[in-house]
């Protein structure tokens, strides 16, 4: 239907930008870098982590979240 430029144009475009579920974010997309398909890892392993665990591992306000995120650090419930 499109262009394959244009395709690639919209693709590349949307790649620094923050797109998804906070929680689910992947350190690299929260630091607004270049990312590609290992996002998807990151995001399944936070998935799995809920349906282990029960909770998610990060939470707060936004920047909470996010520094939590890029640094690593999470929470387990007990």
């Amino acid at each position: 239907m499109f262009p394959k430029q244009s395709i690639a144009l919209v693709h590349h475009s949307n790649q620094l930008r923050r797109i998804g579920t906070p929680h689910f974010m992947a350190p690299e997309v929260v630091r607004r870098e270049a990312y590609g398909k290992p996002v998807d890892a990151w995001g399944c392993g936070v998935f799995l982590f809920v349906l282990l665990s029960g909770s998610l591992p990060f939470y707060g306000t936004r920047e909470t979240l996010f520094t939590q995120i890029v640094t690593g650090r999470y929470h387990v419930s007990e």
